[in-house]
């Protein structure tokens, strides 16, 4: 099963480990499509690949 959820960060630009502010989970990918589209406008489409390893608290996430 793929999960997905949409994170929303409001933090300043700078280097370092960072808090996301709000974290929506939905396994409907057209439910974040829709939410994401009314907060900002698409200007094109991104399809990767993700892997995702956890070491202690840390998510890391590397994409391709």
């Amino acid at each position: 099963m793929i999960s997905r959820e949409l994170i929303f960060y409001e933090r300043a630009d700078a280097p370092g480990p960072r808090r996301s502010t709000t974290r929506c989970e939905d396994g409907d990918p057209y439910t974040l499509l829709e939410i994401l589209q009314h907060i900002s406008r698409a200007s094109g489409v991104v399809e990767k690949v993700r892997s995702l390893y956890i070491v202690g608290q840390t998510r890391i996430h590397i994409d391709k």
